[in-house]
């Protein structure tokens, strides 16, 4: 099957990872259908980031250098709004340590050309996230969505490799310009950690979202294991500990259902006593990021803002 020509931006946000974001932009130029734009937000970094995106710039590699660091989601929000007023059918959403492979993209546009074939308008698409080893990153959660016999519909489209989620993380996701447009952006007041579930539960509430196993996309992240306050050695990043709490929080309001609420609170109470037990130094200090999270989860609502 052809894939149908479409025009699409890339996004990205960096802070101070100059030599992996040439390589993100590498991958990105490498692909085998060319991208009409690469929008790159620049969060105030202070490493030789907007040196480097002054030497690159062109009409198809464009960036935007904030005035602050606003974290993942203060980035993704500029990022998309910028994409949004550009003349694209496509917002490709990236990591700067995300690695695509060259058929990555091309692999997401098929699959929405496939869906689109059945009359099954997907909501955004994600790809297959692998580290430098091979081993599964950044998993989506599969769909709990059922079909008409009372069965999950996650499976319809396996055998082509592609399959029901519900929520996804920003190293690889395409939605189209007229999802921007129903949706909104990212909630910016999340800062980091968070948002990327947030934004596409709002999608999935309403449309099917789907994972594309043939898009590979490799995620170089300095830390591949998953975020633990209990064994969290850099004491600069502890406190944002705090944004998770909160937002997960916000995520479970806004979206959840009952067993979302269970499986929070179980979460926070597993983490809470992770750090009893587990954490070596600081004990005081991460049960009180916990607590905090947690109160500021119940009161945290910010205003989804539109391009």
């Amino acid at each position: 099957m052809n894939v149908i020509k479409h025009s699409v931006a890339a996004v990205l946000v960096t802070y101070n990872r100059v030599e992996l974001l040439k390589i993100a932009i590498d991958s990105l130029e490498k692909q085998t259908i060319e991208l009409k734009n690469i929008v790159v937000v620049n969060n105030n970094s202070t490493d030789g980031t907007e040196d480097y995106l002054r030497s690159i710039a062109s009409d198809k590699i464009q960036f935007i250098t904030l005035k602050k660091n606003t974290g993942g989601a203060g980035g993704f929000s500029a990022g998309i709004n910028y994409a949004y007023k550009l003349d694209i059918d496509y917002v490709w959403i990236m990591d700067d340590d995300a690695i695509a492979s060259p058929s990555a993209l091309e692999e997401l546009l098929r699959a929405n050309d496939t869906l689109h074939s059945y009359s099954a308008k997907p909501g955004l698409l994600c790809s297959h996230v692998l580290s430098d080893n091979e081993d599964c990153m950044n998993v989506p959660e599969i769909s709990k969505k059922k079909n008409s016999t009372g069965y999950f519909s996650w499976p319809e489209f396996a055998s082509m490799g592609i399959v029901g989620v519900d929520k996804a993380t920003f190293v690889s996701v395409l939605i189209s310009k007229d999802i921007v447009g129903e949706f909104g952006l990212p909630v910016k007041e999340m800062f980091i950690w968070g948002d990327d579930t947030e934004y596409t539960w709002r999608i999935s509430n309403k449309y099917n979202c789907y994972y594309v196993a043939n898009s590979v996309v490799y995620h170089k992240r300095v830390m591949a294991k998953s975020l633990s306050l209990a064994t969290e050695d850099n004491l600069n990043r502890m406190p944002w500990y705090g944004l998770l709490y909160r937002n997960n929080f916000y995520n479970v309001r806004k979206h959840g259902r009952a067993k979302d609420y269970i499986f929070y609170f179980n979460y926070v109470l597993k983490d809470f006593f992770n750090v009893l037990f587990k954490s070596k130094n600081k004990k005081i200090k991460r049960l009180c990021i916990i607590i905090k999270g947690f109160i500021s989860g119940m009161v945290f609502n910010p205003k989804i803002d539109r391009p």
